[in-house]
């Protein structure tokens, strides 16, 4: 997967081994994030309002979402049985309604550890056609 210039693949978090950083601090470090005016994120490699989305997984199905996302097939991903809200297993996606950027990545809300979110899969951030094949395959699950 890293071998391809339009993958971007973020590393482990140095603060908590244990866990990777997470895809807000990636887009961010990489000049992928600019907040304009007051509440407004932006790309400025495209120059379009990024979008956020949580999609909620129930914990049986975490493994096979994970092993799927890390082979890049969104189509079965697509295809797996998704909850309305309030899952500890969620996959936090951020992209441009082009699809130009589309970064993705597996989080746990662990909330008898003191609340927050852990990184639980490397982020990884998709450009030009590899991230917008990726939003036309997750668009079912994205609205």
């Amino acid at each position: 997967m890293e071998e391809n210039k339009n993958i971007i693949v973020g590393p482990k978090d140095p603060k908590k081994s244990e866990y990777y950083q997470d895809l807000y601090t990636i887009m961010k470090k990489r000049g992928m994030l600019a907040i304009k005016y007051l509440l407004m994120v932006r790309c400025p490699l495209t120059d379009e309002r990024l979008k956020h989305k949580e999609i909620h997984f129930r914990r049986e199905f975490i493994n096979q979402v994970s092993e799927h996302l890390h082979q890049l097939d969104f189509e079965t991903v697509a295809k797996i049985p998704t909850e309305k809200d309030d899952c500890a297993f969620r996959l936090s996606v951020r992209y441009t309604p082009s699809g130009r950027v589309f970064g993705f990545q597996i989080i746990e809300a662990r909330v008898g550890w003191g609340g927050g979110y852990f990184s639980m899969t490397p982020a990884i951030i998709l450009l030009e056609e590899e991230g917008k094949r990726a939003l036309e395959l997750l668009k079912p699950i994205l609205k």
